[in-house]
């Protein structure tokens, strides 16, 4: 079963089945199954893709074992705490399936399944040594733009014995120049795309598309739908994996009447601040 036919399926979220609704730019990153990278706007549900690709490897990969690398503590404490745990607890199919009868919660740091599927959490600000020693089929880093430049390669020998060893970057670029956006380079970088129904021209979701009401076509100014958008590869024969950057123009729960502000981060610079809206 793909990925996002087995979240819509089995994944649980504040106590309900998970929802993509209006979100029709997910299928292709939930079907990636190459080296990922998510460049993203704040609040874009990039550690909710990372909470489910956590389920569905470990349901569906029996033995599989999986890094997930933070750069603080904190910051892993409160993703197993306010996302992974809740999914995997709230989710009947995927608790019976990893947890069985049992009602304790596993240790956060060292989780071991049922099935034999293990989850480490580990951080890395400074240095990549806490994950030293360990062996993983899939590494998941989150916040990849704060971990210790350089540190990347050190946390990849964790997959030197993976058959098929996969690596997931994502976060939120602060400056053009960093490691963050040096690797988004090297990957397909897809951009959501619309055709203008006014000049046929193909808009990105950028800071030009601003428009006062809504978003606009910044060659004709013709208001455009983000729905009606398409992925187009800036470099599609990458042989690095696949890259998807989300920006706030994108997703369904920020709205001009909200009053929000957005962060597109076109090239890597931030602009505006998150949304307070609530989402996944």
């Amino acid at each position: 079963m793909a990925m996002l036919e087995f979240c819509s399926e089995f994944v649980y979220l504040n106590r309900a089945p998970i929802s993509f609704a209006d979100r029709p730019y997910l299928p292709a990153i939930y079907a990636a199954r190459r080296n990922l990278i998510l460049r993203c706007s704040r609040q874009t549900e990039k550690t909710t893709f990372l909470a489910n690709t956590i389920l569905y490897e470990a349901t569906n990969r029996p033995g599989t074992r999986i890094l997930f690398v933070s750069p603080r503590t904190e910051q892993a404490r409160v993703f197993a705490h306010t996302r992974l745990s809740p999914s995997l607890l709230e989710s009947p199919v995927i608790r019976r399936s990893l947890l069985g009868r049992s009602a304790r919660k596993p240790p956060i740091a060292n989780m071991t399944f049922k099935n034999g599927s293990q989850v480490f959490l580990r951080a890395a600000y400074r240095s990549a040594d806490a994950a030293r020693g360990l062996s993983a089929d899939l590494l998941l880093v989150d916040e990849f733009q704060d971990i210790a430049p350089g540190d990347l390669p050190v946390l990849q020998e964790t997959l030197s014995h993976a058959k098929n060893g996969r690596t997931i970057l994502t976060g939120t670029p602060k400056l053009c120049d960093n490691h963050l956006e040096a690797i988004f380079t090297q990957s397909t970088a897809n951009e959501w795309t619309v055709a203008c129904p006014g000049c046929s021209k193909l808009v990105i979701f950028d800071e030009r598309c601003l428009g006062p009401r809504e978003t606009i076509c910044p060659h004709c100014q013709t208001p455009v739908d983000p729905r009606a958008g398409h992925w187009t590869a800036r470099n599609p024969d990458a042989v690095w994996g696949d890259g998807f950057w989300i920006s706030h123009l994108m997703v369904p729960w920020v709205h001009y009447a909200s009053g929000g502000s957005f962060s597109t981060f076109r090239g890597g610079a931030a602009r505006g601040h998150p949304p307070s809206s609530h989402h996944h």
